[in-house]
């Protein structure tokens, strides 16, 4: 990669070009499938590269291997892409868990409508409801706040229906279930 600097020892500072000294020609996508067929070819063929050199023993495939690990580590790192996928899975079942409690939520507010003439649109359930379908986590986190307002505003209306007053507060479940994945880092 090169890299623009502002050269120092040049008095008009014209723009250079940092080199990067790399050991290797190809591309970086390439330098670790290229490796393990290297480490796999030293394996196969050990006993005609010990013959070649001394050099060429059980310690020098275990450094090698050890190596070709850590690169690997740093270029595909299986741990934060492990809590990525969980992170995954516990948004996915909590917008599962906030459906069925819209349902009950829409259940009351057309109860409600019977009487005020509010449709449950105007609470923010449709937006919210397509930012579920999305799996936009942002949107759901506006919609939540949107609706849990106005279900605050027309809670008296919402429990002569029969909507109970300690109704679960999704939002906060929902923003404590996805710090918890990240706690484990």
């Amino acid at each position: 990669m090169n890299f623009p600097v502002v050269s120092n020892t040049n008095p008009k500072l014209k723009m250079t070009m940092l080199k990067n000294n790399r050991l290797f020609a190809g591309k970086q996508e390439e330098l670790l499938p290229v490796s393990k067929f290297t480490l796999y070819s030293l394996k196969r063929d050990i006993a005609d590269f010990a013959a070649f050199s001394t050099a060429f023993n059980e310690e020098y495939v275990t450094q090698t291997e050890a190596l070709i690990n850590t690169v690997e580590n740093l270029l595909e790192p299986k741990a934060e892409t492990l809590i990525l996928k969980m992170m995954t899975q516990t948004m996915e079942q909590q917008v599962i868990m906030l459906n069925q409690w819209l349902l009950r939520v829409d259940g009351y507010l057309k109860l409600m409508k019977r009487t005020t003439g509010v449709k449950p649109s105007a609470f923010g359930i449709s937006s919210l409801r397509r930012s579920m379908g999305r799996l936009d986590y942002e949107g759901i986190m506006r919609g939540l706040k949107v609706l849990i307002s106005n279900l605050q505003n027309h809670q008296e209306a919402l429990e002569s229906k029969g909507m109970p007053a300690t109704l679960p507060d999704p939002a906060g479940a929902a923003q404590l279930h996805c710090r918890k994945p990240l706690e484990a880092v």
